[in-house]
C-alpha cells in the first residue's frame, strides 16, 4: 500500500497491515511552477484556497467569517476566497446547515481560476482555517512554495510534518488566529522569515520530483510477487 504521509502509514499498520507492505510517498509540488513571486504582495491582504464542492472548506469560511474575520475587518484587511468550479451552487446546496455572508465589504470571492498562482502574489498571508481535514493539504505546499505566511489550524496542516512558529503559525481558536494574523500584519519582518522558512522546507521535503525518485525502489520492492 501507499500512502501520502507517514502518519497515514502508521495508521494502516496500526491496522494490521505489515511494514514490509506500506510505503510513503509523500505529496509534492512543482518548485518551478510555484515560485516565490517578485512582485510585492498586498500588505493586509488574506487568500483561502478551497474548492466549495468539499464541505470541510465551507466549514472553515464559516468559522473563519464568524471567529476571526470581525477583527480583521476593522484593521483594514481583505479576504480574497477562491471557491472553485461551480461555488454558488454548492453554497445553495449547503445552505440549511452553512450560513456564510458574504456580502460584507473587504471579500472577495472567486469561482474557478485557471492560474492562482497571481492570487497567491498579492496575498500577505494565506489561511487554512480548516476544522477537519483528511489527507494532506496540497494548497499548503503550494502556498509555501510560493514563498508565503501561512496561518492554520493544526487539521489544515494535517498530514505535513511542520514546525510551527517556524515555518507556519498554527493557532487553535479564532481569537487565536485572529490575533497571530494581526501580529504579522505589524511585523513584517517575521512574515518574512516565515516565507524564507516555508519556501526552504519545500525545496527539502516536498519537491516532487525528488519524492518521486526516491519513492520509485520501495514501490517496485511492494510490486514483486
Amino acid at each position: 500500500m501507499v500512502t501520502m504521509s507517514e502518519k497515514d502509514r502508521k495508521m494502516t499498520i496500526s491496522h494490521g497491515l505489515s511494514p514490509a507492505c506500506t510505503v510513503c510517498l509523500p505529496n509534492g509540488v512543482d518548485l518551478d511552477r510555484f515560485s516565490a513571486p517578485r512582485g510585492l504582495a498586498e500588505p493586509r491582504r488574506l487568500l483561502f484556497i478551497g474548492s466549495f464542492a468539499h464541505l470541510p472548506n465551507l466549514i472553515a469560511v464559516e468559522f473563519f467569517l464568524r471567529e476571526v474575520w470581525p477583527q480583521l475587518r476593522t484593521n483594514g484587511a481583505t479576504l480574497h476566497i477562491i471557491g472553485g468550479a461551480r461555488s454558488q451552487y454548492y453554497l445553495d446546496r449547503y445552505q440549511g446547515s452553512i450560513k456564510i455572508d458574504f456580502v460584507q465589504p473587504g471579500i472577495e470571492v472567486e469561482d474557478f481560476v485557471a492560474d492562482v498562482r497571481p492570487a497567491y502574489e498579492r496575498a500577505a498571508i494565506v489561511v487554512a482555517p480548516l476544522l477537519v481535514s483528511a489527507g494532506t493539504n496540497i494548497k499548503i505546499m503550494e502556498a509555501m512554495a510560493m514563498g508565503k505566511a501561512i496561518v492554520s489550524t493544526s487539521a489544515g496542516i494535517n498530514g505535513l510534518d511542520l514546525d510551527p512558529g517556524r515555518e507556519v503559525i498554527v493557532a487553535h481558536t479564532g481569537a487565536g488566529m485572529s490575533q497571530r494574523i494581526l501580529e504579522l500584519f505589524g511585523n513584517p519582518a517575521k512574515r518574512h522569515s516565515l516565507e524564507r522558512n516555508a519556501r526552504e522546507r519545500v525545496e527539502s521535503g516536498f519537491d516532487w520530483d525528488v519524492n518521486r525518485v526516491q519513492a520509485e525502489a520501495p514501490i517496485r520492492r511492494i510490486d514483486r510477487p
